[in-house]
């Protein structure tokens, strides 16, 4: 019989791979993984077997299916060559832990030779010369009678030890003056609390003692060195004599209006006229360029209210009314009714929205400005304006308004500058904060309590004005004690007066004086006690 024929098997195909840069073609094979294929290279061959004990090194052996990371092990038992293997095979312990059996010895290599193909990245250590040796070798080799006069001891590798750092705390801040005594009672550690406590008070005293000792020292030393100086330059005495002489600056002074609203009203009523209207002429004319004037009202009729808001709902060419029911900065004009004596236009009504557009230097203008807008149905620039406001007490002054719009520019309309209102008793809320608004554009500090009061008294750097409602007490007891104390020293040092001295000063262009305000009908009468005092020499 013919032998069978056997299967053909078909050779695989060779891929060819270019390699850049150059032109001709290499040809790879690819042959598939597996340990037998796998080329290792021992460090160092050894024809010796390992012996039962020795440190090694088992290389790692990591490929598809395989995964023994090796280490150091210590060799455990050792299994001789037969057969087809020609190598010995190795049962190890690895010292992190764990055991393998028959490893081919030629993964096993010396421990020493593993360290130096695996970690070619260290750093290099300095070459050790051949005649250095260390210390203790050099000591054992002379005892042993060696002549070691070419040898040299080893150097010891520089070691950078860094200090610890230091928590420093508050405590470390503190004087060092004392710091050596508080080591020395530190040192001695007293084993009851009592000790440290009388240690403690021994040198608090000690140091009290040198304290006055020093200062006793330094008090007779300047005294006499002033009998010096005195000797030596008389006129020093003579000057701190006429220094001690001298007051404090009295509040009488700052009583008096601003120089700037005195610089004002030296110039003639049509020169302020003047001043007053280009002042709203600018007002007018950054109303135009912004396309919106915002106005507030004060006082008028049903009939005029319903007016202005029609004209407001409509469009008056490039410019627009924007009404708003409170006072505020966007506030550009103030419809209000007037009326008219002897050349002298006035509000008819002494309202706060008329206070405070006068200090704000915003004109104020009569109704008849809104009809006129309506009728030609166009904005109209407005040619009559309020110049003066009206006091109850006092007659106002004429030209007031516009004196007060003339300085606004260069911030002239301030007339309480100098002064610092308070409000004493139980004024009604929406009464005191319209107050203390006047007050405040007026130029004036306000106290809201009575404390302040007594502190700005004994400063006596502003003049004090201590308004009162009616059924007002002077409290606490401080308060009136200082205001009499004051008063009885200089009656213009501060002001007890009626609520309506606000209102009328502004009105009048000055800081009046007391006699045509006094307090409604005080509790304890002492309000008008001091208003009295107020009054005596003003």
């Amino acid at each position: 019989r013919k032998p069978a024929a056997r299967p053909t098997v078909t050779p695989r195909r060779r891929r060819r791979r270019r390699t850049s840069g150059a032109n001709e073609s290499s040809t790879t094979e690819e042959v598939p993984m597996t340990p037998a294929a796998v080329v290792v290279t021992p460090a160092t061959t050894r024809t010796h077997v390992w012996n039962v004990g020795e440190i090694v090194k088992v290389q790692p052996r990591t490929w598809p299916g395989v995964n023994k990371l090796g280490g150091v092990a210590r060799v455990t038992k050792v299994w001789e060559a037969s057969g087809n293997n020609s190598y010995c095979t190795y049962d190890v312990a690895y010292i992190l832990g764990g055991k393998e059996s028959k490893v081919d010895a030629i993964f096993v290599v010396p421990s020493d030779d593993f360290d130096d193909q695996s970690r070619p990245q260290q750093r290099r250590r300095r070459k050790a010369d051949a005649t250095e040796l260390s210390m203790a070798m050099l000591q054992d080799l002379e005892r042993q009678g060696f002549d070691t006069t070419g040898l040299q001891p080893m150097k010891t590798p520089h070691v950078n030890r860094k200090r610890p750092r230091l928590a420093l705390g508050m405590s470390a801040l503190k004087d060092t003056t004392n710091s050596s005594k508080e080591t020395k009672t530190k040192t001695k550690k007293p084993t009851d609390a009592k000790k440290t406590r009388v240690t403690k008070k021994t040198t608090a005293t000690k140091n009290k003692r040198k304290a006055d000792s020093n200062n006793t020292e330094e008090v007779k030393t300047t005294k006499k060195v002033s009998k010096k100086t005195k000797k030596e330059n008389p006129k020093t005495e003579s000057i701190s004599k006429a220094a001690k002489s001298k007051k404090a600056p009295s509040p009488t002074a700052a009583a008096k209006p601003h120089p700037a609203m005195n610089a004002i009203a030296s110039l003639s009523l049509p020169e302020i006229f003047v001043k007053a209207d280009d002042h709203y002429e600018s007002i007018m004319d950054s109303a135009q360029r912004d396309g919106e004037l915002y106005l507030v009202t004060s006082s008028l009729k049903e009939e005029e209210m319903a007016m202005l808001k029609e004209v407001c709902s409509k469009s008056l060419g490039n410019i627009r009314l924007r009404l708003t029911e409170t006072f505020s900065k966007r506030t550009k004009i103030c419809v209000l009714p007037v009326e008219e004596s002897e050349g002298n236009i006035r509000p008819q009504i002494r309202t706060v929205k008329a206070v405070r557009s006068a200090l704000a230097g915003i004109p104020m203008v009569p109704p008849d400005w809104i009809a006129q807008m309506k009728s030609e149905k166009k904005f109209v620039i407005p040619k009559t304006f309020v110049r003066s406001l009206p006091a109850k007490a006092v007659p106002g002054k004429k030209g007031g308004v516009a004196q007060y719009a003339a300085g606004v520019k260069s911030k002239q309309n301030l007339l309480l500058r100098g002064a610092s209102i308070f409000l004493c008793g139980s004024f009604p809320d929406a009464q005191r904060k319209d107050m203390q608004l006047v007050a405040k554009e007026a130029g004036a500090t306000v106290l809201k309590t009575p404390q302040q009061v007594v502190d700005q008294l004994v400063q006596q750097s502003k003049r004090v004005v201590v308004l009162c409602c009616k059924n007002a007490s002077i409290a606490p007891a401080s308060l009136e004690k200082q205001l009499r104390k004051s008063l009885t020293a200089d009656s213009q040092a501060a002001l007890v007066v009626g609520p309506g001295w606000l209102f009328d000063s502004i009105a009048s262009v000055e800081e009046l004086p007391p006699q045509a305000f006094p307090p409604p009908e005080a509790k304890q009468r002492k309000a008008t006690e001091l208003w009295k005092l107020c009054c005596a020499d003003s």
